[in-house]
């Protein structure tokens, strides 16, 4: 996605700039080339057979009822956090003006660019504890975590200390000086913010992969919630108008995330296996 961003956004090597009709293009041959490699990816391995991919069985109308309570709330999750991300952005415009609202923009696509390790991380943690559970291998979940999570951490402050030593010149790359002035302490707040989210993420992630949507779901309403609650609190109860102080909501958001995922763990992950294992 970054390659073709590039590329339609900013007209590097002779393709003309596009602006904002470039970042669509960027994201659906993005797409279609992830779609691509997935497929070759099957065809290379030989797994399409094996996995019969292409065979279905009779309908069932338990199966499908199954899948849809498990996939619903997923679908929920993507709803709510994109909502509260459109809310974010609207209270930063509407209380700090079109500057703040300007230079959030280059901070957040930094956030995402350097997240991109802790979402492989995550990704990988769900896919893990899922693989775990159809193995019946209970007793490896929880080690499972601990290692992901060191290692997502230990990534995350890797890749985000080159931000933290140069932030002025990566921002330049993508935004104007007196944008770069005004996101400056935004971009260490939303670095540190990732440290935290390398973690929590992981917690999160394993909740999923043992199939409790309905509970990532909650923790995912009540964070977005306490998301909201801080940044109202700070704009309007406390009448802030610093931009790095409204990002430091994010930080906010991973703590509850982080923090109701251990509870979880510590309170419900035996009943899930029970669950699981009785299934």
């Amino acid at each position: 996605f970054w390659f073709w961003f590039w590329f339609f956004v900013f007209g590097l090597f002779g393709f003309e700039p596009m602006g904002i009709r470039g970042a669509a293009w960027a994201s659906n041959i993005a797409e279609v080339v992830s779609l691509a490699v997935f497929i070759g990816g099957l065809l290379y391995q030989r797994l399409i057979p094996r996995l019969k991919i292409f065979h279905f069985k009779a309908f069932s109308r338990q199966l499908f009822s199954q899948i849809n309570w498990t996939s619903l709330p997923l679908i929920f999750q993507a709803i709510v956090a994109l909502t509260t991300w459109f809310l974010f952005f609207t209270l930063v415009e509407r209380k700090l003006g079109s500057t703040a609202w300007a230079a959030s923009g280059p901070v957040k696509n930094l956030y995402i660019l350097f997240g991109v390790t802790s979402y492989a991380f995550a990704s990988t943690t769900n896919t893990a504890i899922g693989n775990l559970v159809g193995k019946e291998a209970y007793d490896e979940i929880v080690p499972t975590i601990k290692r992901m999570v060191r290692l997502s951490l230990l990534v995350a402050i890797g890749v985000t200390i080159p931000v933290i030593l140069m932030p002025r010149t990566l921002l330049l790359w993508i935004t104007t000086p007196e944008l770069v002035e005004v996101g400056l302490m935004t971009l260490y707040v939303s670095m540190g913010s990732l440290w935290v989210y390398s973690i929590s993420t992981i917690l999160f992630n394993a909740i999923v992969g043992l199939g409790q949507t309905a509970w990532s779901l909650v923790i995912e309403i009540v964070s977005c919630i306490g998301f909201i609650g801080f940044l109202i609190l700070f704009f309007y109860g406390i009448n802030c108008t610093s931009l790095a102080w409204g990002w430091s909501s994010e930080i906010v958001y991973w703590i509850l995330t982080g923090g109701l995922g251990l509870a979880w763990f510590k309170w419900f992950f035996p009943k899930a296996i029970e669950q699981i294992k009785n299934s």
